[in-house]
């Protein structure tokens, strides 16, 4: 997901800018930065929309590139698309009751899902911490090979519900929004 300037809004904080000691650079990288933030919590949003996952965890597939001193003046805010989330972030429970497994929740539509002969490992600090709460399954009748499972990825949800195109005019109806706001915050410094 890009952030581009418009031409038209640089030229009328160009103009602005003459005659102050603050460049047209860096006005251009607080708006960019500030449009980077607000799309980053909209794409986090709109996939928390969909899927019962917190804030925190989609997070960690997530990351923003934001203009430095030098650089040409866009953003991005990138979904990476390798990392599947691990069902512990989908409200993993072990079942306790006749049905063995564990319960997960996906989608906010659907409700709990069962995967038969699941477990979970302790949570880190209990008995085997490497394990770190999250939800396995064996591949064979053996103790061992053990196999972690994974649940959607957050890249793969914005795409299927087709979020692309709203959060393109979402980016860029709010740059252009802070670059009024820089656009009056150098007039007004200026009186």
């Amino acid at each position: 997901m890009d952030i581009s300037v418009d031409m038209q809004q640089v030229l009328a904080l160009q103009n602005a800018l003459i005659g102050t000691k603050r460049g047209l650079q860096t006005e251009m990288r607080v708006a960019i930065n500030k449009a980077v933030n607000s799309t980053f919590t909209k794409v986090s949003r709109d996939v928390r929309k969909e899927v019962m996952v917190k804030a925190r965890d989609i997070k960690k597939v997530m990351r923003k590139v934001r203009p430095k001193a030098g650089m040409m003046p866009n953003g991005q805010v990138i979904l990476e698309h390798e990392n599947r989330l691990s069902l512990k972030y989908f409200g993993a429970r072990q079942n306790k009751t006749r049905r063995s497994g564990v319960s997960y929740q996906i989608s906010r539509k659907g409700g709990r899902k069962i995967l038969k002969g699941g477990f979970m490992g302790p949570r880190p600090g209990v008995i085997a911490p490497r394990l770190g709460g999250h939800v396995f399954k064996r591949k064979g009748k053996a103790r061992l090979p053990i196999q972690k499972k994974f649940g959607v990825s957050p890249w793969g949800v914005y795409l299927v519900n087709k979020l692309d195109p709203e959060t393109k005019r979402f980016a860029q109806n709010r740059l252009q929004v802070e670059m009024n706001r820089r656009l009056d915050y150098v007039l007004r410094r200026l009186k």
